[in-house]
């Protein structure tokens, strides 16, 4: 049987039991998505809906605040039931959980980020020795970029929608390898360039201001161009925070559609 049939006939036979048991359907998805037993590991569900609350907190403090840590992650495929999620109030450590500092760290370089999302075949995008580096490592590294793995419709039309489950990369083995290949002399002044992160820009057109040329990147293609661009630098962590940018509730008197 396919996966997507699979899962349909999953998904069919979670709501046919859900409308019987809800606790049998609550087992039956936590022992197919978690592979775990709720009943015998109370404590286990407990981590994971905590550890998606603390989720729905970092994703407000990125879009409201700033980048509350640049190495926290949701260690789960999958998202818990909604009617679980609903009795988070009553859980121990969920106030602690929601007011817990996250660990702000720094973020990836820009190998680093490469590292950890392309597959092998877009290895190509990195230096020689970061690749030699990923090929000498003798499985620790490769074991994290498998060629073969399984994909979970999991209620999703396309295959941009599935979920694929491969491992979690260990950050410790990653940081080992990743060192030999940046430490290499192979590295070139336009390579090591590169891997540094540079400042935020923002280009904004002023009318006001002398226009000047700017050297097409596909001259085979593309001319140059004059443009009146203003380029201002920025760090993403000096971005101001205000409270009065939170949309919190609808104006007053005025059509509001809530999609959910």
């Amino acid at each position: 049987m396919g996966s997507l049939e699979s899962d349909i006939l999953f998904i069919s036979s979670l709501v046919k039991i859900y409308k019987k048991s809800k606790l049998e359907a609550q087992k039956l998805f936590y022992e197919e998505k978690f592979k775990i037993n709720i009943i015998q590991e109370p404590l286990h569900l407990n981590h994971i809906l905590l550890t998606y609350a603390q989720g729905l907190q970092y994703v407000m403090n990125y879009y409201y605040t700033n980048c509350p840590s640049w190495q926290w992650y949701y260690p789960y495929n999958y998202s818990p039931l909604l009617s679980d999620l609903s009795n988070l109030g009553n859980l121990p450590n969920f106030s602690e959980t929601l007011t817990k500092e996250f660990d702000l760290g720094k973020p990836l370089d820009p190998y680093e980020q490469l590292l950890n999302l392309l597959p092998l075949r877009s290895m190509d995008l990195l230096p020689e020795s970061l690749r030699i580096s990923l090929n000498k490592s003798d499985q620790s590294l490769l074991q994290f970029y498998p060629q073969e793995f399984q994909l979970d419709p999991f209620g999703g039309i396309f295959y941009s929608e599935y979920i694929a489950k491969i491992p979690l990369i260990d950050e410790k083995i990653f940081n080992v390898e990743y060192q030999k290949g940046l430490n290499s002399k192979s590295l070139t002044e336009r390579e090591i360039k590169r891997n540094k992160i540079g400042a935020c820009l923002i280009y904004e057109w002023d009318p006001t201001m002398q226009d000047y040329e700017v050297e097409s990147s596909l001259p085979l293609y593309l001319e140059n161009i004059r443009v009146q661009i203003k380029i201002t630098e920025f760090q993403i962590e000096q971005l101001p925070f205000s409270s009065a940018k939170i949309f919190d509730r609808p104006p007053q008197g005025e059509l509001f559609l809530l999609f959910i």
